[in-house]
């Protein structure tokens, strides 16, 4: 089973119209530590498959980014506002 599959049977057994898959990364950028999670809807959803969410996962009221929807990861991922997150003194 393919994870766009399991997307579908989840979708599904919860009678949800909109759903994604998450995955998850932490990164270090400049002194700070992110938590990127990469959002993915699904091949159903064309041109809207991808977005990407950043946070700074030591300052939880600081920077926040969400990507707009794309149809690749690379695209998703250059729209990520990386200039929020800058070095940390």
């Amino acid at each position: 089973m393919t994870d766009d599959d399991l997307l579908s049977k989840v979708l599904s057994a919860a009678d949800a119209s909109e759903g994604y898959e998450l995955r998850h990364f932490r990164v270090w950028r400049e002194g700070r530590q992110l938590d990127v999670t990469l959002l993915d809807a699904g091949p159903s959803s064309g041109r809207n498959r991808y977005m990407v969410e950043v946070r700074d996962t030591q300052d939880l009221d600081g920077p926040y980014s969400l990507s707009n929807a794309d149809d690749t990861i690379d695209n998703a991922l250059s729209g990520v506002h990386w200039n929020e997150f800058p070095a940390r003194d």
